[in-house]
């Protein structure tokens, strides 16, 4: 009752501060809607009233400066109407035409839409810019006639009506340049602040009269003064004029451009009318272009067309869906701190309005209604993560496993779907085909969610990010209707020697593939770990995605790879993919050398097998995608080519540096050695278990480093020794007409290769770290290039996903200390001398001998009851008719449904049961019970009561008599052996397997473990409801069964390994596996031998010495890393860009908002 108390005095305390909170906003929303009515309706006609007048004297008064300037004019009345008349009157016309009601009646005449489609506004910014280039040809001449014709003022060389000399020459070119850069960085300002596109502007003018005045000497910069503009007698009167003009700019425009636009990254054409370049009065045509309120566009068109920026900035929903499966404490505290960051009032219910709901699906999560030590895990967090009670919940059972439904801060929604393996399909790929078909095809229908307006983030369960973050990726979406997805930059986290290789791995990732697909063409893929996903553009790829597997290739693309491939599918339907450095995240990488080589077993033949669909369908993709050329798809099969053959790249990178340290060396039998050596560990990727193949990687991935560091130290020293005392090689001989190179060439390459990558990392400062890993990325070269080649080849008929399996909760990425796999080493090596002598090795227990039995069977029978079935166990035999085997479950001890649930094949022979039938429909129904939970609950009171607990108290006697029944005797339990409780008298296979099983989890628990423990409890007291059941009663309810129903049906169910086509898919992989060594054996021995024969005759023809042939192979790489440092350099632009559209100067610091929120909202939110 006080806890109950407590509880609701906690909850009528944040209910009262929420109603507090929201009362004060609604005040200060009228208090400042009141002013904002008032300056609008009030002062702004006021200040129009006020412009239109200053113009109206400005033009009146220009004419007259014109006369006083020009009394006593002799020249015809031609020149007097061009001098008098022609230039206010031009000036009032050109304000008509570049008005914004007149641009927009000739923009949008004969067009009864009101809005814009993608390839029009793309055709309207090539057109802008074809239109450009033209003016700026045209001027000069335009200039010309209008002074032959109109003013009759001859235009001949070195003329004295105009000085037409270089100086004038350079002059009007520069204009003409600096005037169109100007254009470009204005419309670039328009597109990021609404004060950087209107102050310059505003003050360019005054600026330039002043330097004007002040230059008046200074032919150099003003060259055509001569008391053509000014007549310094009249000064006061000019600075009155251009003063009124400017003044009236000011009240007339000013408002309503700092109101134009409040979203980041516009397009031109929601920022212009026409999106053309202007010369004469540059900054006058950019303001009076500009698109504002005064035409009436943004009350009329922008909340009809809801592909504009701001309508989906305004009301935008995400859903946030992440996969979960075995991560550990650390990982999933990460990923739900990360979801508390945008589930704050201020992020989930801002002025803009955009809203999200986060869902997590979790598989193998459920058996029936019981969650697993994963999922405890989890909603023990929620507590200190999201502020969650996991026991206020509403849990409910469904077509595929349980939900829970939270709210969490700020009301945003929170699921948590538990996947039963039972009765869907698992794997990371079905997890993404629910929620994808949940959010399209429930949520934005029943929610009556635009499609256009809602966006799906997925993330795995380890990531860690902010909701800066996740609207960076949102400005993309927003800016341009074509982008179907955008991805971030993902930094590994972790520590050890393999996360530094993977730290400068997943640099130059980024910084060079990433950012040169996008600059290219389009980004291929957008990882699942952390991207934003366009609904509308899911829908057209969802059906091809949700498709079953049917052969060895579908097999690498859909479920090895399968973000990639459903990139690959938006990107043949036509939707653009790009990669935001604005937005970051980071996530748990492998640690292990284990975890490592399975993860990218996976990643290598997916990557390459996607890249071969890209490259296979080029046609139907340049057809449908504009982002994507032949260009780009001879980039990418640039890129499977060099993956291809970088087995024979590093070899020959050996041997350069090898050759360079003693020139004696043989080229050739290095190569042939080396070649001899990765074929060996083929043919061992190809027979031996994985393990073993691990194991060899890791012993020739020491080998190799060192040979590495030798070959380093090796080209370093070539490279000073010929930078300093120079190469009597490569010194050109007078006496022969032979070229030679004078610079040693790997001198050369190594030079422009290390100012490559720091260039980049100068360009990300802020990741400038990662160089420092560049180290180990070169010692572990061929083991990233070679070795993992070879094994991730050699592995692609390996089904299984390689990490977090077998994990246990809270047990991170660690791997086991090196005194465990000596002691491994040594008993392997040990039972290996045994079989070589002829004798069956011995296993640990056979160390010592068996101990005696101490207690007789006779005894046995005396103080142990015998078993007795259950009423479940009975129960449960006969609904699967296995009853004749009743018998056979009691006599082993298998009494409990708990026993049976920890039952394998080899016990179900064991106890009997002999029919192949019986065998497989046990195995298949033991799996589908409920697992008892294999956590640490604590170190029990005696050995009695743990025997109690466990439900073997009957041989508490036996305990007794071997001395086990005081508290002190608890921690002599740990170390017993299968054989000592088979001494004491405990022979049952049940019995046996339970009680090892127990004590391998009998140890004081730890934080998380006893977290865990008082979650399980809380829960087993919330009341499970039935989705069927509640659908009955709610119409919501009733659709939403209705939905995982049919889902389930048609896309979810599990396939029987016996009825399905698993042995047929097997020898699909297996035939597509030697496939693939076959293609990459002849790849790599032909680019050696081709090397050999054609390129080395050519090298020496030019007397370059024997290691620039060692050097040349790295060509193609190099044409790569030049295509891709390019590419970054533009990507790097574009990234300041888009960095300073996010970044708000406010009260002395720099905000990143999305929808920029006003001043109170911004308060607000520090505040909170």
């Amino acid at each position: 009752q006080e806890t109950d108390q407590e509880t609701d005095q906690e909850t009528n305390q944040e209910t009262d501060q929420e109603t507090d909170q929201e009362t004060n906003q609604e005040t200060d929303q009228e208090t400042e809607g009141n002013f904002t009515w008032c300056f609008k309706h009030w002062m702004v006609p006021i200040m129009e009233v006020i412009a239109f007048i200053l113009q109206v004297g400005a033009l009146v008064a220009i004419p007259i400066l014109l006369a006083l300037k020009q009394d006593g004019y002799t020249n015809s009345d031609k020149n007097y109407l061009t001098l008098y008349i022609l230039l206010p009157v031009t000036l009032s016309v050109l304000s008509l035409m570049w008005s914004g009601w007149l641009q927009k009646f000739f923009v949008e005449a004969g067009s009864r839409r009101t809005t814009v489609t993608q390839e029009e506004c793309i055709a309207r910014s090539k057109a802008g810019l074809i239109s450009s280039f033209c003016k700026v040809l045209v001027i000069p001449f335009v200039a010309y006639g209008y002074a032959n014709l109109l003013l009759e003022i001859d235009l001949q060389f070195n003329s004295e009506n105009f000085r037409w000399t270089g100086l004038e020459l350079s002059t009007f070119l520069t204009h003409v340049l600096v005037s169109f850069v100007a254009y470009l960085f204005v419309w670039m300002a328009a597109a990021l602040q609404s004060w950087a596109f209107f102050i310059p502007l505003l003050l360019s003018t005054p600026i330039s009269f002043v330097w004007y005045v002040g230059s008046v000497e200074n032919s150099r910069v003003f060259p055509f003064l001569d008391g053509y503009f000014v007549d310094w007698n009249l000064e006061f009167v000019v600075l009155l004029v251009a003063s009124l003009l400017w003044m009236s700019q000011v009240l007339a425009f000013g408002y309503y451009v700092f109101q134009s636009s409040d979203s980041v990254l516009t397009n031109d054409a929601d920022l212009f009318w026409t999106p053309r370049y202007n010369g004469v009065f540059l900054e006058q045509y950019m303001i009076l272009n500009r698109k504002t309120p005064i035409t009436g566009y943004y009350a009329e068109q922008i909340d009809s067309d809801p592909y504009k920026v701001v309508n989906i900035a305004k009301d935008s929903h995400i859903f946030i869906c992440s996969t979960m499966y075995h991560e550990n404490e650390v990982e999933m505290k990460q990923m739900l701190t990360s979801i508390n960051r945008v589930a704050m009032p201020s992020a989930t219910e801002s002025e803009d309005n955009h809203k999200y709901e986060s869902h997590i699906f979790f598989d193998n999560a459920c058996s029936g209604e019981q969650l697993n030590q994963w999922v405890m895990q989890l909603l023990g967090l929620l507590k200190g993560t999201l502020n969650i009670d996991p026991e206020r919940v509403t849990k409910l059972c469904t077509p595929y496993g349980m939900q829970l439904k939270y709210k969490s801060r700020g009301n945003m929604p929170f699921y948590v779907h538990l996947k039963d393996n039972s009765k869907v399909k698992n794997k990371k790929r079905w997890s993404q085909v629910m929620y994808m078909n949940y959010v399209l095809n429930y949520r934005i229908r029943y929610s009556e969610i635009p499609k256009d307006k809602a966006f799906i983030l997925t993330t795995d369960a380890d990531i860690d990010f902010n909701s800066d973050s996740v609207v960076a990726l949102l400005d993309i979406l927003a800016r341009d209707p074509g982008v179907g997805a955008v991805c971030a930059r993902t930094h590994p986290l972790g520590s050890g020697p393999v996360v530094w290789y993977q730290t400068f791995d997943y640099a130059i990732g980024h910084w060079f593939q990433k950012a040169a697909e996008h600059i290219l063409g389009c980004v291929l893929c957008c990882p699942g770990c952390f991207s934003v996903f366009r609904v509308s553009a899911i829908e057209q790829a969802l059906s091809t995605y949700s498709s079953s597997v049917e052969t060895g290739f579908d097999f690498l693309t859909k479920d090895m790879g399968e973000d990639r491939w459903l990139c690959t599918l938006l990107i043949q339907k036509g939707w653009r993919l790009e990669y935001s450095a604005v937005s970051q995240d980071s996530t748990f990488c492998p640690e292990s050398f284990e975890e490592f080589y399975k993860q990218r077993r996976r990643w290598v033949p997916s990557t390459i097998a996607n890249l071969a669909e890209v490259i296979s369908s080029y046609h139907q993709i340049t057809s449908n995608n504009n982002s994507i050329s032949i260009l780009f798809i001879l980039y990418e099969f640039l890129l499977v080519f060099s993956t291809l053959i970088s087995p024979a790249t590093v070899i020959l990178i050996i041997v350069t540096g090898l050759t360079a340290l003693d020139e004696g060396l043989s080229d050739v039998a290095m190569i042939v050695v080396l070649c001899i050596i990765s074929v060996l560990y083929g043919t061992l990727c190809v027979y031996a278990t994985e393990k073993t193949q691990i194991d060899v990687a890791k012993v020739l991935t020491l080998i190799f480093s060192i040979i590495m560091a030798v070959v380093i130290s090796g080209i370093l020293t070539d490279t000073i020794s010929s930078a300093i005392e120079g190469d009597p090689i490569n010194h050109v001989n007078e006496t022969s007409n032979n070229f030679r190179f004078p610079v040693d060439i790997s001198a050369v390459y190594s030079g422009v290769f290390a100012a490559t990558f720091t260039i980049a990392g100068i360009l990300h400062f802020n990741e400038i770290f990662c160089l420092f890993h560049f180290i180990w990325y070169l010692l572990c070269l061929p083991s990233g290039y070679l070795f993992l080649t070879i094994y991730s080849a050699c592995n692609i008929n390996n089904r299984s996903w390689g990490t977090r399996e077998g994990a246990n909760p809270s047990s991170g990425n660690k791997s086991n200390s090196w005194m465990d796999y000596f002691f491994g080493k040594w008993h392997s090596l040990r039972a290996f001398f045994w079989r070589c002598i002829g004798r069956q090795p011995r296993s640990k227990d056979q160390d010592l001998p068996p101990p005696a039995p101490t207690v007789t069977e006779h005894i046995v029978s005396r103080l142990v009851p015998e078993p007795k079935l259950s009423k479940d166990v009975e129960d449960w035999l006969n609904r699967i008719e296995c009853e004749m085997y009743a018998d056979n479950f009691e006599r082993e001890g298998y009494t409990e449904l708990d026993f049976i649930a920890l039952m394998k094949m080899s016990d179900i022979v064991a106890i009997g049961v002999d029919k192949r039938g019986f065998q497989l429909k046990l195995e298949k129904e033991v799996k589908k019970l409920n697992t008892p939970e294999l956590v640490a609950s604590g170190v029990p009171r005696d050995v009695l009561t743990w025997l109690d607990k466990i439900k073997l108290g009957q041989y508490k006697d036996l305990f007794k008599l071997e001395g086990y029944c005081t508290d002190e005797d608890v921690e002599n339990l740990k170390g017993l052996s299968r054989a000592e409780l088979q001494s004491i008298g405990i022979t049952r296979r049940a019995h046996l397997n339970q009680l090892l099983m127990r004590l391998r989890y009998l140890q004081y628990p730890t934080d998380i473990e006893i977290q865990t423990n008082e979650t399980r409890l809380k829960m087993e007291k919330v009341n499970t409801l039935h989705l069927s059941e509640v659908a009955e009663n709610s119409e919501e309810s009733r659709q939403e069964y209705d939905f995982w129903l049919n889902l389930a049906e048609d896309k979810l169910k599990p396939e029987s390994a016996n009825l399905g086509k698993v042995e047929e898919l097997k020898e699909k992989l297996r035939n597509l596996r030697n496939l693939c060594l076959l293609v990459l054996l002849l790849t790599n021995i032909m680019w050696i031998v081709f090397l050999y024969t054609l390129v080395f005759p050519q090298l020496t023809k030019y007397n370059l010495p024997d290691r620039a042939f060692s050097l040349f192979f790295l060509g193609i790489f190099s044409v790569i890393i030049l295509i891709q440092f390019i590419a970054m350099i533009f990507h790097r632009f574009v990234t300041l860009v888009h960095l300073l559209a996010r970044t708000k100067l406010k009260n002395k610091r720099l905000e990143a908002n999305w929808f920029r929120p006003s001043d109170v909202d911004t308060i607000s939110r520090a505040q909170y």
